[in-house]
């Protein structure tokens, strides 16, 4: 069973961070050697050093040029396809680390040589033929597709957000300017070491496509006026002026944590990774070195990590860091999944030609307490666990399925437990080791679970953008489809076999409460509308929900839905079944409401103790 995983964690219920709750998270280190507290030391402070780089990475300079380009695109005549997607590669190849190189095992070769400048003037003539209007309206259009005339308390950026480097001319007392600018830079570099989500919000901004920029300086707003940008130089984040110290420092960190290890999957690894972070080559030679580090007391995971297909840019990468220690006991009982993953995949209600007729590389599932997060998890939704690496390529060979015990029992007891009492009305027990908190592991594990189950070559392709959106809910719908054989197999106790379909319900409107837009989001709000408009779950009088006997038959009817679309690549059906339920209905926006009425957390801040230090 899966009720006695043991974890440490103490919480303040009363102390928050804007609407997310903070969690203490203990991480004891006994009967680990000076040694290995030297390594998680080492992998801590190479994680912290991704902070800034994350949050540049997503600073709104890169974010609204990637924005631009995903407004204007519409607008684009079938005759400016070309041009228009050779400026999309020219200008923001770096921005939020697009991935369109050609990969390789381990890039060998030096940086290609940048593209020649842009001229700005030039690229805002051009979109003003593109669209058939005059080089004032186009500059109209960028102004309004980049938002920068909604609030009038927008702040931006550096010139210097998101990968891009940005040459400018300011007119007036260039001197004075340029010390004002020195000064902003000094403030958003503490305030990004202090909390680089924090310090972009109130630093100063230089939007890459202003015409009249507005900064903040000691809490009064100025204007600066400078003309029209002239040109656009292509930087790799290892050059880049504001992060090349920090990278120099993660490197440096990694190379201690070598020192500190003997293991030579690990060395491999971190060496993989010193190489992409100093080179900004991101081809897939880490990630096939990750696939190594089975067996270890401490995982890391660390670099520019492959997330999700962009319908416009291509494949993205974020910089992210995540170090846990391993439960090895936990984690031995759910050897188990990868030895029947393929007798679990033939369960599966779909086609028999679209699932594996050997073993699927299934992966290993890993239970640990997670000890430092970095980077992208640390500033966007907190990770439950993750499933490395991303890339098709490798995930050909194998994968590594990390579960955060800590992390999820945490978010459990703040988030989960107080939606489940809001939509079905009853007491949920937060503490101890409740048959609702065993569920909803046993969900997050076989979520990870069945993710490799089906034959789905080419379906990232074919599907495009939607090709997450479906798969996140192929590992929702499976995990729940098979939990009456994780019961068999005595992976659930009864108890929780009672109410895990409630757990799985108040997961999906947690999951489309933080994730409007993204895949995880879409995939949950198909989910529950399907479920609901055909009768799998039913909406009482009194607007609470319940489970009908229907359930079981309904969420088969989906999964095999999901499943032989994905398999097949159909994308007219993807597209149908998106734009059928992956709206967000009257109902659900009502429930919305209540749990944010009600106080409930939209998530957690972890805050991380080492009995060496305090992260």
């Amino acid at each position: 069973m899966l009720e006695d995983i043991s974890f440490v964690i103490s919480a303040n219920p009363g102390e928050m961070v804007g609407d997310c709750r903070v969690v203490a998270l203990e991480s004891p280190l006994l009967n680990m050697s000076e040694r290995e507290q030297e390594l998680i030391k080492r992998l801590v402070e190479a994680c912290k050093g991704l902070n800034p780089c994350y949050a540049l990475q997503r600073s709104s300079s890169g974010l609204h040029t990637i924005a631009f380009l995903q407004a204007l695109e519409p607008y684009v005549p079938d005759s400016a396809q070309e041009w228009f997607y050779d400026f999309r590669d020219q200008v923001i190849h770096y921005a939020g680390l697009y991935d369109h190189n050609e990969k390789k095992i381990m890039p060998e070769q030096p940086l290609p040589a940048l593209k020649p400048k842009i001229p700005w003037e030039n690229i805002t003539l051009r979109v003003g033929e593109l669209l058939g209007v005059s080089q004032e309206e186009a500059n109209q259009l960028l102004a309004r597709v980049l938002n920068l005339t909604s609030d009038p308390d927008i702040e931006a950026e550096l010139p210097k957000g998101g990968g891009l480097y940005l040459s400018y001319e300011v007119v007036g007392n260039r001197e004075l300017f340029e010390n004002e600018l020195r000064e902003i830079a000094k403030v958003e570099r503490e305030l990004a070491r202090e909390n680089p989500m924090r310090g972009l919000q109130k630093a100063t901004i230089f939007h890459p496509m202003s015409f009249l920029v507005v900064y903040k300086l000691n809490g009064e707003t100025k204007p600066a006026s400078i003309t029209p940008i002239t040109h656009v130089d292509r930087v790799p984040y290892s050059e880049h002026p504001l992060l090349t110290q920090t990278l120099e420092k993660v490197v440096l960190n990694l190379k201690r944590a070598m020192k500190a290890t003997e293991h030579p999957g690990l060395r491999e690894y971190l060496w993989a990774v010193m190489y992409e972070i100093s080179t900004s080559t991101w081809g897939f030679g880490s990630e096939r070195c990750y696939l190594d580090l089975n067996g270890l007391d401490i995982m890391v995971s660390i670099g520019a990590i492959e997330t999700y297909t962009d319908r416009l840019l291509g494949v993205r990468r974020d910089f992210q860091g995540v170090v846990s220690i391993v439960d090895h006991g936990a984690t031995e009982k759910l050897r188990i999944l990868q030895q029947r993953s393929l007798k679990l995949e033939q369960l599966l209600p779909c086609a028999p030609e679209y699932k594996h007729s050997q073993p699927p590389q299934a992966g290993n599932i890993i239970i640990s307490n997670a000890v430092y997060l970095g980077g992208a998890p640390r500033f966007g939704t907190v990770l439950l666990g993750h499933s490395l690496p991303n890339s098709p390529e490798v995930q050909a060979i194998g994968s590594i399925k990390n579960i955060f015990a800590n992390l999820n029992r945490a978010k459990f007891e703040a988030v989960v437990a107080p939606i489940v009492e809001l939509l079905f009305g009853e007491e949920v027990p937060q503490t101890g080791n409740s048959p609702y908190w065993e569920a909803f592991l046993m969900y997050v594990i076989g979520h990870e679970a069945s993710h490799p189950f089906l034959e789905l070559g080419g379906a990232r392709e074919a599907l495009g953008e939607h090709f997450s959106n479906l798969e996140e809910p192929k590992a929702d719908t499976a995990a729940i489809y098979l939990m009456p054989k994780y019961h068999e197999m005595g992976l659930v106790s009864q108890p929780a076999m009672r109410v895990y379909k409630k757990v799985y319900i108040a997961t999906l409107v947690r999951t489309i409460r933080n994730h409007l837009h993204d895949p995880h989001g879409i995939g949950a709000r198909i989910q529950f509308n399907y479920l609901l408009t055909h009768g799998g779950i039913n909406i009482k009088e009194n607007s609470m929900l319940e489970i009908t006997p229907k359930f079981n038959e309904v969420l088969e009817d989906l999964l095999r839905e999901i499943c032989t679309i994905e398999a097949s690549k159909n994308l007219e059906r993807a597209v149908q079944l998106e734009e059928r339920y992956g709206g967000v209905t009257q109902y659900m926006q009502h429930k919305l409401t209540e749990i944010e009425q009600a106080g409930v957390p939209r998530d957690i801040v972890p805050k991380f103790f080492l009995n060496f230090s305090d992260y």
